[in-house]
């Protein structure tokens, strides 16, 4: 195989979340069934929590809150959500939701891998977190250890610094 060169200066992201699973709540009336959720920028490891709050024939609303107990939005039964870097369908069942049903989303937390900076990453690799202090080589599928910057204080030549394009 071929093998993957991280250089000196090089910034770095950290992997800071997973994939996501979901389960509907024990006792639901309702019993439409969450499709497949999608991490990513933004989202936190964790678990959220979607309540319907307004139930209606084949539709309802539902809000979400993350790991934290904050509002990440409002959504519909049988739309798409996208918000707080979750995306996903709750799909209607043949019994309506009723208010009160709930689903959690858990959102596994990531590797803790630094990986190069990703600025189009999702998972936590958007966001500068080191500077590779050494070269590092490692054959494709496996990781490298290296030694990283990952915190201060430190004096850094910006022309020094490697940033991926964009």
């Amino acid at each position: 195989g071929s093998a993957r060169a991280l250089t000196g200066g090089m910034v770095l992201g950290k992997v800071t979340a997973g994939t996501a699973t979901s389960a509907a709540a024990a006792g639901n009336t309702g019993n439409g069934t969450m499709g497949s959720v999608t991490v990513g920028a933004g989202a936190k490891a964790g678990v959220y929590n979607l309540v319907i709050i307004e139930p209606g024939t084949n539709v309802g609303k539902f809000t979400v809150e993350d790991p934290d107990g904050k509002f990440v939005g409002v959504g519909t039964v049988a739309s798409a959500f996208s918000a707080g870097g979750l995306a996903f369908t709750l799909a209607d069942g043949a019994t309506d939701f009723v208010s009160g049903d709930a689903f959690t989303i858990t959102v596994a937390a990531g590797s803790g891998k630094y990986v190069q900076l990703d600025l189009s990453g999702t998972l936590g690799t958007q966001n500068a977190a080191g500077i590779l202090i050494a070269d590092v080589t490692a054959a494709d599928g496996t990781d490298a250890t290296g030694v990283a910057l990952v915190r201060g204080p430190a004096s850094i030549i910006a022309s020094k610094l490697t940033w991926p394009s964009g």
